[in-house]
């Protein structure tokens, strides 16, 4: 029970005197990437035009300036990178300088009306259309022309018979209309 007692105590000696090492070092790392990191960080910054920290191949020099920075002063003080505290800080950066800039670098909006009316008009209308179409057809008779043709290898010539019938599929309703048929000629 003491040999027990005694590896539990070294534990606990050994994540405390962890803990303690990183908690202290949060304060002084804080300070440390505010003054040495940040500060040069705004001063390139508001070297450049507003317009342009959203353009990556402007900024890419400085945000990699301030991660290299935000690592340097980590290693020289002890502390673990990347930390909690490095998160953060990144977080307020982004806030600040990158809060209007999208993945591609540039402000996403949608199009002004003109424009993006008919990409919405458009397609609701062809819908109601093509609805009205189906409908509008399903309600009308649906013809089956029925021709009697000759056998494939007798045509020959190519004539018009007026006096054709084609029956719809409701046997009530009859109408003529001009067919082809193929007739041989000899």
């Amino acid at each position: 029970m003491g040999t027990a007692l005694l590896k539990h105590t070294l534990l606990c000696l050994i994540v405390v005197s962890q803990c303690v090492s990183v908690q202290g070092c949060v304060s002084h790392y804080e300070f440390a990437i505010e003054e040495f990191c940040l500060a040069k960080f705004k001063l390139d910054m508001q070297m450049l035009d507003q317009r342009q920290w959203c353009s990556w191949e402007d900024t890419v020099e400085l945000y990699s300036d301030l991660t290299n920075c935000t690592y340097i002063v980590a290693q020289g003080m002890n502390c673990y990178w990347p930390n909690r505290m490095v998160d953060e800080f990144f977080i307020q950066v982004h806030r600040y300088y990158f809060h209007n800039c999208s993945l591609s670098g540039r402000l996403l909006k949608d199009p002004p009306n003109r424009i993006l009316g008919p990409f919405i008009v458009v397609p609701i209308l062809v819908t109601l259309l093509m609805t009205a179409l189906v409908v509008w057809r399903s309600k009308r008779s649906e013809g089956i022309v029925l021709i009697d043709l000759q056998p494939a290898w007798q045509q020959t010539t190519l004539e018009m018979h007026p006096h054709a019938v084609c029956c719809a599929k409701r046997p009530l309703k009859m109408f003529v209309v001009k067919c082809w048929t193929f007739k041989r000629s000899d």
